[in-house]
């Protein structure tokens, strides 16, 4: 099945009409064949992000990557609290999670080593 939330948050806006119809057709379909494609749309976009962030940690400095790390340790425990206080059925503290968790589990080395020890402190 395709989550509409998550999916708003990877394209980053509200579907259209006809985009939001259209996801309600495919998941229509049998669960193994909306599931088929619901995994490739998110395998584009991760593979896009991927390619995106591991170029810009290329060309990050030393600096840069701390700043970044400590500004997303800072907001992946404000989106863990979030989501550990959450009601059950709460949209959007599941999806923010959910959509912080690829971001956390995608980061290149160089990225994703000094995150966890930002974390952790």
């Amino acid at each position: 099945m395709i989550d509409k939330c998550l999916l708003m948050e990877q394209i980053g806006r509200d579907m259209s009409d006809q985009e939001s119809r259209t996801v309600d057709w495919l998941n229509g379909w049998s669960s193994d064949t909306s599931s088929t494609v619901a995994r490739l749309i998110y395998s584009a976009y991760e593979n896009g992000r991927q390619a995106h962030v591991v170029a810009r940690a290329q060309t990050m400095t030393a600096e840069d990557i701390q700043e970044f790390v400590q500004a997303l340790a800072i907001r992946y425990k404000q989106v863990m609290d979030a989501w550990i206080v959450s009601k059950p059925g709460d949209e959007k503290a599941i999806s923010n999670f959910k959509l912080f968790q690829n971001v956390i589990d995608s980061l290149p080395r160089e990225i994703s080593g000094p995150f966890w020890a930002e974390f952790n402190r």
